[in-house]
């Protein structure tokens, strides 16, 4: 079945869809500062830049899984060489811990490896599904990092040796979190993701 993207305006921004306007207020939600499309890669122009104290992190947003390596290619053809997180409408168990942890995309990532026929070695990508959330209860914000392999948040460095876990109130500011009970993981990401859904839905005028 074909889908069309429904140009969806938050927050002053006119978005091309309405999942990128979700994603945004998602990011608003707990507490990440974007900006939309944010640079011109000859001629690819990533969805958002998240930029955190830490580090930044290139993100293009697809509807589906099915996108992921028409979004990859992309990326590559223009010369990206940083990770590019490709967030999907969709939060899926993980497949490795599918009890305790929902992945909503992918991250792109790039790994150095030995060759025979170079000195230098090379470059290969490899995808690694993304988890966000908190490493303990004493980060202020949650993070954005990988499932497996390289578990540090990308934006504020969050990293106790484990994957991140969202444990975050329902809707409460992350800066509040402390003054709260954490909950369940899969109710928090359904209720947050769900809010942000409410946020930029249609509206009669």
């Amino acid at each position: 079945m074909m889908s069309f993207a429904i140009p969806t305006r938050y927050h002053g921004v006119n978005f091309r869809s309405r999942l990128e306007a979700r994603w945004a207020a998602f990011f608003d939600m707990v507490g990440w500062r974007w900006d939309f499309e944010p640079i011109d890669m000859n001629g690819y122009i990533p969805d958002f830049i998240l930029t955190g104290p830490k580090g930044s992190l290139i993100v293009e947003i697809k509807p589906s899984p099915e996108s992921r390596d028409e979004a990859a290619k992309k990326y590559l053809a223009a010369g990206g060489t940083k990770e590019l997180a490709i967030l999907y409408g969709m939060w899926e168990p993980h497949e490795l811990n599918p009890e305790d942890c929902l992945s909503p995309g992918v991250l792109l990532s790039f790994y150095n490896e030995l060759d025979e026929d170079s000195e230098h070695g090379r470059t290969t990508s490899n995808f690694d599904p993304i988890s966000i959330g908190y490493s303990d209860q004493r980060d202020l914000y949650p993070d954005i990092g990988a499932c497996y392999g390289d578990y540090a948040g990308r934006l504020y460095g969050n990293y106790d040796g484990n994957p991140l876990v969202y444990k975050a109130p329902k809707y409460v500011h992350p800066s509040r979190a402390s003054d709260y009970d954490w909950f369940d993981e899969k109710l928090c990401l359904e209720a947050t993701w769900k809010e942000a859904g409410n946020m930029v839905q249609w509206k009669r005028r």
